[in-house]
């Protein structure tokens, strides 16, 4: 009897506070918006809204891309409402189940596998090149402020040297890179003619308690592979009215296996969860002296000796 009398009270008391039994909701969240980084790689955030009364209530978003928990970057979710509060947060699997499902979860796991090594070594050369050129730099430091025939030599074999070794580490990565593609390609030629396709799909399930009836936007998160951009630099010049236009325009790719018609698009220079700073835009150097200056210019340059033949002539 006391047993069903304190269940009562606390029913009642629920009641009275205003908090309500969980309701379960679902929800499909288009792409909204996407940040894409220049050195690899974006954020696809999908965002969807519904009406949600007080209480505790579980929320399914549904269908988000099958490798959003293979990403080094955890996947992030967020309800915007007044007084929402997210309890906890879980991804589930939701397979669409074919004969050849199993031949295909393989396949799709080799792909993913095999695109991940390929990021990785786009990421060793990007290190190489920025290495390489930290080696150029000390060479022109060491030159300009070496006055000793024997320093400049040695300052010039240095950087021979090593900028061999970091060249040759560059070409090797990018021969593996060649390799790892042909092997990616042909296991999606296998994926593609191994029957109906498999559509593996990952659902974020939130546990959230709203103090209000309200309608509150629901988002989530995540980091794709298979993208980038570049930067190219065009430029007009207008002679008779001594004008130059300069124009920049990007180039965004991206295999993700998602659509990004209609989004919010970001272009990023900074590595994710990295420091934020300005473009990294290369200096561009234009000449507006008369062309036949330039044609005298380039024709001196070709004929002065290098440095180093100077050097050698005077030995």
């Amino acid at each position: 009897m006391i047993k069903y009398l304190a269940i009562t009270l606390l029913s009642s008391s629920m009641l009275s506070s205003g908090i309500l039994l969980a309701d379960d909701f679902e929800i499909i969240a288009p792409i909204t918006d996407v940040t894409v980084y220049r050195g690899g790689g974006a954020k696809i955030t999908r965002t969807g809204s519904l009406s949600l009364p007080a209480g505790q209530h579980k929320i399914t978003v549904k269908k988000l891309h099958e490798s959003i928990l293979k990403q080094q970057i955890q996947p992030q979710a967020a309800v915007t409402g007044s007084g929402v509060t997210i309890n906890n947060t879980k991804f589930s699997t939701q397979t669409s189940v074919t004969a050849a499902s199993a031949i295909q979860a393989e396949l799709k796991s080799k792909i993913s596998n095999i695109a991940g090594r390929i990021e990785t070594l786009r990421n060793k050369i990007t290190a190489n090149n920025i290495k390489l050129s930290f080696i150029k730099t000390i060479g022109h430091r060491k030159a300009e402020k070496s006055d000793r025939l024997t320093d400049l030599d040695a300052t010039l074999n240095f950087v021979g040297e090593n900028a061999s070794k970091v060249l040759f580490s560059i070409q090797g990565h990018q021969a593996s890179i060649v390799v790892l593609n042909a092997e990616k390609q042909a296991l999606e030629r296998r994926l593609k003619e191994s029957g109906q396709a498999r559509t593996d799909y990952k659902n974020a399930i939130l546990h959230v308690q709203s103090d209000k009836a309200q309608t509150v936007a629901v988002s989530i998160s995540y980091f794709a592979n298979n993208a980038r951009w570049s930067m190219n630099v065009a430029a007009d010049l207008h002679t008779k009215e001594e004008q130059l236009n300069i124009a920049l325009t990007a180039n965004i790719t991206q295999q993700t296996g998602e659509n990004w018609k209609k989004v919010k698009l970001t272009l990023s220079d900074a590595k994710p969860r990295g420091y934020i700073g300005d473009m990294n835009v290369h200096s561009q150097f234009v000449s507006l002296r008369p062309s036949e200056n330039l044609a005298r210019s380039a024709a001196s340059i070709k004929k002065a000796p290098s440095p180093r033949q100077k050097f050698s002539s005077m030995l």
